[in-house]
């Protein structure tokens, strides 16, 4: 069972590195959903290094290009000063 579950934590990691090269490249083609998602695993350290930083810069992109959800997620990291 523990061989299991470590199989599936491993995968896990290795599904969210992909996504996120998946979403930076969508990113950098103009998909401002990507750039919210990708700057969501940056904040969470989801299969990238935690980057508050990166991912405020990613929700500023998205924020500037009209989409909306980023922009909330732009405000709560100003608000808590990251």
């Amino acid at each position: 069972m523990k061989k299991i579950f470590c199989v599936l934590v491993v995968g896990v990691f290795i599904l969210k590195a992909d996504i996120s090269q998946t979403w930076d490249q969508e990113c950098k083609q103009g998909n401002l959903a990507s750039c919210v998602n990708l700057g969501y695993l940056y904040q969470s350290a989801q299969g990238v290094p935690k980057d508050l930083a990166q991912a405020k810069s990613l929700y500023k992109k998205a924020c500037d290009n009209g989409y909306t959800p980023a922009c909330e997620a732009y405000k709560v990291l100003e608000i808590q000063n990251q």
